[in-house]
């Protein structure tokens, strides 16, 4: 079973970010989680269907005192989200993410995170699961049952938190599966994004 996480910062609290929340609070897995976004309204949604208990629209608020903090917005959007919270997360958290391409993530989070005086572990995944609805009110915590989700380790990931990742993961539900970040990229590109 996976380790219990005191606060949890979910930033993009949509069909993953909500789903991975739920299950996460179903399970026992976090005291806390604290949801960053933009629109109030799906915020709110997410904290009534018990996804969340709180939530933030400021991505520093959110990441502060959070053990792990899971980044499911755009992946375009990431690496601003990372720069602004930089000075607030807390020594020794896990960072993570959702998405969808690696390469590009890895090199944009990594040069953010470089500067930072306390260690900040970035475990980086892809879990391949979705539908077409978003929004947290679309949240299903079954929705990562049987599927993969795919960890490519940054230079800087350490194995305790690639670890701990992998637990959740399958915690979750998740099938877990190592892989280079390149390679991941390269694959994705010929099965999933092409068609």
């Amino acid at each position: 079973m996976a380790d219990k996480f005191n606060r949890v910062c979910v930033a993009g609290v949509g069909l993953i970010g909500g789903s991975m929340a739920l299950k996460m609070r179903r399970l026992g897995l976090a005291e806390e989680i604290v949801g960053v976004g933009r629109t109030i309204q799906n915020l709110e949604d997410a904290v009534k269907i018990g996804a969340i208990t709180s939530y933030t629209q400021k991505i520093e608020q959110g990441v502060e005192d959070a053990d792990l903090v899971i980044l499911a917005v755009p992946v375009k959007a990431m690496p601003a989200l990372v720069k602004s919270a930089c000075g607030c997360f807390k020594t020794s958290a896990i960072l993570t993410d959702v998405g969808s391409t690696k390469s590009s993530l890895i090199k944009a989070v990594e040069s953010h995170l470089a500067g930072l005086n306390k260690k900040v572990d970035f475990i980086p995944a892809h879990p391949i699961a979705g539908r077409e609805k978003s929004g947290a009110r679309y949240s299903d915590p079954e929705i990562f049952n049987g599927h993969w989700t795919i960890i490519t380790p940054a230079k800087s990931s350490s194995k305790k938190g690639i670890q701990r990742i992998k637990e959740l993961w399958k915690a979750l539900g998740a099938k877990v599966l190592l892989m280079d970040p390149e390679i991941h990229d390269r694959i994705l590109a010929g099965v999933s994004h092409l068609p």
